[in-house]
């Protein structure tokens, strides 16, 4: 239960029980279903947070003096201080993994701090002795050697860290080789998945693996860019069609498990916007073209469209339908290349693509007006939206061609909304009717039931005077 609503509910309970509607063993039962400890005695959230204010500053300071007189001192002095650093943080962790209990405050904090003088004294000490490689090395040294901490002390802070850095690897200046880098980052994903699961069925903190599910998300996804992008085998789109549909259908699946399944969703939406754009677009066709496939590529395309199939059928068992029409996109897409590379011209493909795209769109603009789920009527229009600048900045088209599409799609958006607010009318007028309908039968039923009781009173007075009567006559 979240933390302010137990604590507003333990300040009602007193009040409830004073007014008689809750007695002292509702009390007592409300208090451990929704276990409602006493508010644990030592310093508030503020306070600590000025505390930890107080330290960054302090730590601020420090580095300031430290950068101002780095220079100054010789390398075997900068060897001496980055030494220094690493036995610093070298016993804080130690002392953590003694004392503090895992998953902790102190646990987290010790881990920050470990890793935080981790790369500081790697970066400061390929610095001082200018090896030439770049920053890209350094930091995957510094992830592979917090992994073991992360791990022991259970931060998800730290992981949170961690993934942060597995992104950031993605788009560092390659120090190794094209391929190296790729399984390099995939090994990095790999090593953070047993916390990940663990952390799903066990989480202290509902709001923190929250935070590790969009991480952990975003990291997957970079790493896909770095592995397509580098290898350019023509099936790029492809490629980012599937991970953005099966993101999205594990999110969509796992509704139900709790908020942190929403990166998945929201994360697998932006990459199909992304698809949205880059399929409209004639250049992309044109690439797909020239860009020769391999058999490598072709496999990886079959096995991954085998994973869209799986989560297909899972859609279609559990009743998605949106979400299964949304499945079909990266088989749209393998057709449209299938079409590109047969001979076909990339305005036709493009053609094939956006139509797809609005019928989507308009399932979606349906879906959520009947269901009054504002999140399907917002994708419809952030589909369209896109659709639109897409073909604004395509320059495969001329102007009088760009013109006619704003032309469609603005008659499109016109029908659709018309029609939604006839809907929306015929609704209210409905509803309308039905609430007249329903005072109307109100105000009869207590029409009958006071003519009912000024009956009853009516036949009751008959009776006692014609009782009155009878014995007045035997009298």
């Amino acid at each position: 239960m979240n933390k302010k609503i137990a604590k507003w509910l333990q300040g009602e309970l007193p009040l409830w029980k004073e007014k008689g509607w809750l007695s002292e063993a509702g009390q007592t039962q409300l208090e451990a279903s929704y276990n409602m400890e006493k508010p644990a005695s030592g310093p508030s959230l503020t306070r600590i947070a000025v505390l930890l204010l107080g330290a960054v500053l302090i730590g601020l300071g420090i580095f300031l003096l430290f950068a101002g007189y780095w220079y100054s001192f010789s390398p075997n002095g900068r060897f001496d201080w980055t030494i220094t650093l690493v036995v610093a943080a070298l016993v804080i962790l130690g002392l953590a993994i003694w004392r503090c209990e895992p998953g902790k405050r102190w646990a987290e904090g010790a881990t920050i701090f470990y890793m935080l003088a981790l790369g500081g004294s790697t970066f400061l000490m390929a610095d001082t002795y200018y090896t030439g490689e770049s920053y890209g090395l350094y930091l995957l040294i510094v992830l592979i050697a917090s992994l073991p901490a992360i791990y022991v002390l259970r931060s998800s802070l730290g992981m949170i860290g961690y993934l942060l850095g597995a992104i950031l690897w993605c788009f560092a200046p390659y120090s190794l080789d094209i391929t190296l880098n790729v399984m390099a980052v995939w090994l990095l994903i790999l090593g953070a998945l047993p916390f990940y699961m663990v952390a799903v069925k066990h989480s202290s903190s509902y709001s923190m693996l929250v935070w590790l599910s969009w991480a952990y998300v975003a990291a997957i996804f970079s790493a896909f860019f770095l592995t397509i992008e580098s290898n350019r085998a023509g099936l790029e789109l492809y490629f980012v069609a599937t991970l953005a549909v099966s993101t999205y259908a594990i999110g969509t699946l796992m509704r139900d498990k709790g908020l942190w399944t929403l990166p998945f969703r929201t994360m697998g939406s932006i990459g199909l916007l992304y698809v949205v754009i880059q399929g409209t677009l004639l250049h992309t066709w044109n690439i797909s073209i020239q860009d020769a496939l391999n058999g490598l590529a072709l496999t990886m395309a079959i096995l991954l469209g085998a994973v869209c199939a799986y989560f297909l059928g899972k859609l279609v068992m559990k009743r998605e339908w949106v979400a299964a029409v949304m499945t079909l996109t990266p088989f749209i897409v393998g057709f449209g290349l299938l079409l590109a590379n047969s001979g076909a011209m990339p305005l036709v493909v493009s053609i094939v693509f956006d139509a797809f795209v609005l019928l989507t769109a308009f399932i979606l603009f349906l879906r959520g007006t009947m269901d009054k789920r504002v999140g399907y009527v917002n994708g419809a229009i952030l589909a369209v939206l896109a659709l639109i600048l897409a073909r604004f900045f395509d320059p495969g088209f001329t102007f009088f061609e760009r013109g006619i599409s704003f032309i469609s799609i603005g008659i499109l958006v016109i029908v659709v909304n018309i029609i939604y607010m006839w809907s929306k009318s015929n609704n209210k007028l409905g509803k309308a009717h039905e609430e007249r309908k329903a005072r109307r039968q109100a105000f009869r039923q207590s029409l009958r039931e006071q003519y009912g009781e000024s009956q009853n009173d009516t036949f009751t007075n008959q009776k006692t005077l014609s009782n009155d009567s009878d014995q007045g006559g035997l009298l």
